[in-house]
């Protein structure tokens, strides 16, 4: 599990949310992760979680994948069977080691299959179904109509596979119970703005240039970005001048989410958040990975999806005199299934060690 400007921060966030659930298990859990630049090493450790820190080679800059040629190869930063090699190495001083989690867009069954020799079963989490996988458990949250054969051909016979927005990885203040009692009035008084923590694009910015010359006053803007934003010297400088509400690194989104009456952002880990919360959302795709499951969530009325920010101006004159349609729960907190089903898949073992990687 990595982050950098170029992969996000999505897959720590969705790695830090089964490790927090796990260690409430009194399980033992570190990462191992690259040192790539834009990392969210620090954000870990404060998290109470100990990093195997994997260096750069010289010259990394030039990596752009090795001989398997999968799509996002290169955000790897060496090719696999380095990059298994230095995790064996690791991984042979831990004792105890039960489930090797691995959340990375360009690893697939090669470096599984050699990985296996620290003799720890593998879960994989993925959303893009585009390589093989050599697991014993697969998790995609992503939100594709519950698809439950989209792996069938990428996984081994013997691999549980856990598929749709049922089995979120979401934080405890993603509450059901909550949601349930949650009255929203759908009067537009209060939106939300995210791209995620990093925003390479720059699309936090472009949208408040674009908001707020034609909001009226008494609507609030909440505004949540990473301390990685690539902008945030400039989203400070715009939120301080137009009296908008700026959180960084903030424990609060699920709140925020859940007192805002419409959102603005990208796909992700935030688009199943925000589902969550049945928040009405104008979205636009800033990765790959993104357009299918926000495709899938327009034509089903969670999102509404912009192809082009300068869509949003008249979205937003249509928000002032006609409220967003109410949608149904599409998402669901799935965590503690995901935790259960681990322990279920390790029947007979008690006090096993959990070991996040990537």
């Amino acid at each position: 599990m990595d982050a950098s400007y170029e992969i996000g921060s999505g897959h720590v966030m969705r790695c830090l949310t089964l490790a927090e659930a796990l260690k409430n298990r009194s399980v033992s859990v570190c990462f191992i992760c690259r040192d790539l630049e834009g990392q969210l090493i620090d954000l870990i450790r404060s998290k109470g979680f100990k990093v195997h820190l994997l260096l750069l080679p010289t010259g990394h800059g030039s990596f752009m994948g090795d001989r398997c040629s999968l799509k996002h190869a290169s955000w790897l930063g060496v090719d696999q069977e380095t990059d298994a090699l230095e995790t064996l190495e690791i991984l042979s001083n831990k004792k105890d080691l039960t489930w090797l989690v691995v959340d990375h867009y360009g690893i697939d069954y090669q470096w599984h299959s050699r990985v296996r020799k620290s003799g720890a079963k593998i879960f994989v989490l993925d959303d893009l179904a585009d390589r093989k996988h050599d697991c014993d458990l697969l998790l995609d949250q992503s939100y594709f109509g519950n698809d439950l054969e989209r792996y069938r051909k990428l996984t081994p016979k013997t691999c549980k596979t856990l598929i749709g927005p049922r089995y979120s990885l979401l934080r405890p203040e993603f509450d059901n119970n909550l949601r349930a009692n949650l009255v929203r009035s759908y009067a537009l008084s209060r939106i939300f703005v995210n791209y995620g923590g990093v925003d390479k694009l720059g699309m936090t910015t472009k949208t408040l240039e674009l908001l707020f010359p034609i909001l009226p006053s008494h609507i609030l803007i909440d505004v949540v970005v990473g301390e990685k934003n690539v902008e945030l010297p400039d989203i400070k400088k715009i939120c301080k001048a137009s009296n908008i509400n700026l959180y960084v690194n903030t424990t609060e989104i699920a709140k925020l989410m859940a007192n805002a009456d419409l959102a603005i952002g990208c796909g992700g880990v935030v688009a199943l958040e925000r589902a969550f919360w049945c928040l009405p959302t104008f979205a636009i795709s800033t990765a790959l990975n993104q357009q299918e499951t926000l495709r899938d969530m327009a034509a089903t009325g969670v999102v509404t999806l912009m192809e082009s920010l300068t869509e949003l101006p008249s979205l937003i004159a249509s928000a002032l005199t006609k409220p967003p349609k109410q949608i149904e729960p599409p998402v669901h907190n799935g965590t503690q299934k995901v935790v259960e089903q681990m322990y279920k898949s390790m029947s007979g073992i008690s006090g096993y060690v959990d070991r996040i990687k990537r």
